[in-house]
């Protein structure tokens, strides 16, 4: 049954891929760690897939206090604190463990693009460029998803982050034994 396992399986291979392309572009930026503590200038408010929501609100407690008493910075993630720290960190869905790498993607033509973060100088890419392929990875991760939400029969809706409580009690997420 898809859930955590499968989740984590995707993570892992994605941790390696993120790995790997790091290592292949880090003679070309200033800095191979996409982004450091401290800088949050990616952490907006997001929305997470139903299985990205059951991995943070059971997969760890935040670090520091709870959320409801601690200081958020306005317009940000409600996961940010105020010393610009994650609280969700090792539970980080795919979005934020993907900002500030290479990432390129295939516009309304069929052409390959690229973003990447500004502050880290990397150079243009191309398709040949050592960069994270997204469509391939989106194509996997809504794949588990939808199982998941099948399987669970939960809406395939995403959900705001700020909507979450990690190790809550859920209606709508059910906790896979």
């Amino acid at each position: 049954m898809p859930g955590l396992r499968d989740y984590r399986a995707f993570i892992d291979d994605l941790e390696s891929e993120l790995s790997r392309i790091g290592a292949l572009l880090a003679g070309q930026s200033a800095s191979t760690t996409p982004c450091r503590q401290g800088c949050s200038d990616c952490c907006r408010p997001l929305s997470v897939l139903p299985l990205e929501a059951f991995a943070i609100t059971n997969s760890c407690e935040p670090q520091g206090s709870d959320r409801n008493a601690r200081e958020c910075l306005p317009r940000s993630c409600a996961f940010l604190t105020a010393d610009h720290v994650c609280a969700i960190y090792p539970a980080r869905p795919f979005l934020c463990r993907t900002r500030g790498f290479p990432i390129l993607h295939m516009n309304g033509e069929g052409d390959w693009e690229s973003d990447a973060c500004a502050k880290r100088g990397f150079p243009s890419l191309s398709q040949g460029s050592p960069g994270l392929k997204l469509e391939a990875w989106n194509a996997r991760l809504y794949k588990l998803n939808e199982e998941f939400c099948r399987q669970n029969e939960i809406p395939a809706r995403r959900v705001p982050i700020a909507d979450l409580r990690p190790a809550q009690a859920t209606a709508t997420l059910p906790v896979l034994r």
